[in-house]
């Protein structure tokens, strides 16, 4: 079956959150809205913005690094950032950090890989509450409640059990973060935390912008049935595994939850 996007055309664009990527992305999502016919006076917006990214994705001048997609007086646009605009409509607003949802953004699936992609999420999430003995340790408030109808979510996923669908068009042109690229990983890419050497835990709490304001700690092994944090004081300050981390506030939207990271995963 012929969808809009031909993926034989699409080729690497940038690293998630890039620019380059970005850009890709709403240009897709714009032209399967364009192809869908959406019903008269439909208005919707879309903005993915991804927070604590490596400070090269905030070069040229970037104020935030995420891409959006607009419905609005009859035009369907997108582009990079997270634009006031689409932010006062309603619509699908997401804040993740960016090193939750990176390397898996990469694979590529349909029904059956996103239910594993959320099973190895809510793994890797439960390792790291239990070593930093803190739930939701990188849980994003969230800009608005979200709204997700089938008007724009059936275009947009379709042909995703075939390989296509924006979810996939994403990971087809979405290219290899050095930082993540020596991870042990699930077949859905999603790092697997409990495998990390102790380096590589400091690395990537680091990258998650899991840090304490006043205290420094230090990562030590988490026995698997050990539920009460495995973080020790450090007797030297240590940037790349800390612990006191943001937690979200008690009224947040589903996505700031402690099931944040893998609705990101469900929305294509």
């Amino acid at each position: 079956m012929p969808y809009v996007i031909d993926m034989s055309t699409l080729k690497e664009e940038g690293e998630f959150g890039s620019k380059e990527w970005g850009e890709a992305c709403a240009a897709a999502a714009v032209k399967i809205l364009r192809a869908a016919d959406l019903p008269d006076g439909f208005e919707w917006a879309f903005t993915e913005c991804y927070t604590h990214p490596p400070a090269r994705l905030m070069e040229g001048g970037r104020q935030k690094v995420g891409y959006y997609i607009m419905v609005k007086d009859g035009k369907i646009t997108g582009g990079d950032g997270e634009p006031e605009e689409a932010l006062a409509m309603r619509g699908f607003h997401i804040r993740a950090r960016w090193a939750a949802l990176c390397n898996q953004s990469g694979a590529f699936y349909g029904s059956e890989g996103g239910r594993k992609r959320r099973e190895g999420e809510r793994a890797l999430r439960a390792a790291i509450e239990r070593c930093v003995g803190r739930e939701n340790p990188y849980a994003e408030e969230q800009p608005s409640e979200m709204y997700w109808p089938d008007t724009v979510s059936t275009p947009l996923r379709a042909g995703s059990e075939e390989g296509n669908g924006l979810h996939n068009i994403a990971a087809a042109m979405q290219i290899q973060s050095p930082e993540l690229v020596d991870l042990p990983v699930t077949e859905m890419r999603v790092p697997i935390f409990e495998d990390m050497t102790e380096e590589q835990k400091k690395d990537f709490l680091e990258l998650l912008a899991v840090r304490s304001s006043n205290r420094e700690w230090t990562v030590r092994p988490c026995p698997p049935s050990y539920s009460n944090g495995c973080m020790r004081r450090s007797s030297r300050p240590s940037l790349a595994a800390s612990a006191d981390f943001a937690v979200a506030s008690t009224n947040l939207s589903y996505f700031g939850s402690s099931r944040a990271v893998f609705w990101a995963s469900d929305r294509w």
